[in-house]
């Protein structure tokens, strides 16, 4: 899970790439530096989406989640906040209160 939650956005985060191979001809001659935006949004989604089933079998997992929820994309996020909000958890809450 740490891997996970490391791989989601973060105001601090830098990348500096990787330098192309020069020994290799499998990249080919027009292959540009860089990621597409829907390429890096795919890949926090996918992240995002493992993070939140991963932790809604485990609340100690769902409380450390809850310190991400400003970094989860927009689907993931209402999933944590529907699972938080569910009988399940309320009622587990109740009986530790």
């Amino acid at each position: 899970m740490e891997l996970l939650l490391g791989l989601l956005p973060n105001q601090h985060q830098i990348s500096m790439g990787t330098h192309k191979p020069a020994w290799r001809n499998i990249i080919p001659d027009d292959w540009e530096k860089g990621v597409s935006q829907q390429d890096y949004e795919e890949l926090v989604s996918c992240c995002a989406e493992l993070v939140v089933s991963m932790a809604n079998c485990d609340i100690a997992m769902l409380t450390e989640l809850v310190g991400y929820l400003d970094k989860l994309p927009s689907p993931a996020f209402e999933k944590v906040l529907g699972h938080l909000s569910s009988e399940a958890i309320v009622d587990n809450q109740k009986k530790n209160a």
